[in-house]
């Protein structure tokens, strides 16, 4: 099986590491990091009852599982995976002790590779984590609902939710937390340029949400439309990411069209 690395920093795959740029220096604002290539990408996670992939795009969010299941989520593929080239240690035997005397109980020098690679998966494959533990299904759980999946005519489609928040700048005041990060707000000075950063930041894995009047920019910060200019003007923008960008002639990352706000007209 072919490992791909991602950088162990941003998460970001080899493979489009020349089109992307690393988490920023801190304290610094034309200064990145190096990618860092050390890490091998685990394969993808999918639902065991559903098949609904625990990883979605910035857009998507988790529908509901099968009736009356939970979502749970195992690896699609061998993890870790085991070397076809590293030949495996030999097997230690048991110290028998014999009256006085003391003999190695020697186990068979030939181990068949394929067999303990073909146990140890099974052992994977019948291994699933839930985090509650009254809803771990017994033995006779696991049949019924393999039964069912393989009766079943077709395949099972995950139902993915694409809906959107919207927020305005008057909510935003009135938040005590950030409904993103959880952050709680002390003082209104800074409150909300952090909302601007935090609101699709990719590092977080709770509902994102966009603000009305303002723009997703390049460096997933949502700008003010009267600010557009000042932050990512192509000769004198404050933002790099977004400068080199506009420069580029790159395309804005997706926005859905915001919806009519109440007491406005359509």
């Amino acid at each position: 099986m072919e490992v791909k690395c991602v950088c162990c920093r941003c998460g970001n795959p080899q493979a489009g590491a020349a089109a992307t740029l690393c988490l920023p220096v801190t304290g610094t604002q034309n200064s990145f990091h190096c990618h860092c290539f050390c890490c091998a990408q685990p394969p993808q996670m999918k639902c065991f009852y559903c098949n609904m992939p625990r990883d979605l795009g910035p857009l998507e969010s988790h529908g509901a599982c099968l009736p009356d299941k939970l979502h749970v989520f195992v690896n699609t593929e061998q993890w870790p995976p085991f070397s076809v080239n590293t030949p495996q240690p030999p097997l230690i035997g048991m110290v028998v002790t014999l009256g006085n005397a003391q003999e190695m109980q020697q186990l068979p020098d030939y181990v068949d590779g394929n067999n303990e690679v073909n146990r140890a998966i099974s052992e994977m494959e019948e291994t699933i984590y839930i985090e509650d533990e009254d809803d771990v299904p017994t033995m006779g759980t696991l049949e019924i609902v393999k039964t069912e999946l393989q009766k079943s005519p077709g395949v099972v489609k995950p139902r993915v939710s694409t809906k959107f928040k919207w927020v305005s700048i008057g909510d935003i005041r009135k938040w005590k937390s950030c409904i993103r990060c959880g952050m709680v707000k002390i003082k209104s000075d800074g409150w909300l340029k952090h909302v601007q950063t935090c609101g699709q930041d990719p590092k977080f894995a709770s509902r994102k949400f966009f603000i009305y009047l303002h723009t997703l920019s390049w460096c997933n910060t949502m700008v003010r439309n009267k600010f557009w200019e000042q932050h990512s003007n192509a000769k004198n923008g404050k933002c790099k990411i977004c400068r080199l960008s506009r420069l580029n002639k790159d395309p804005l990352p997706y926005q859905p069209r915001p919806p009519t706000r109440k007491n406005h007209k359509k």
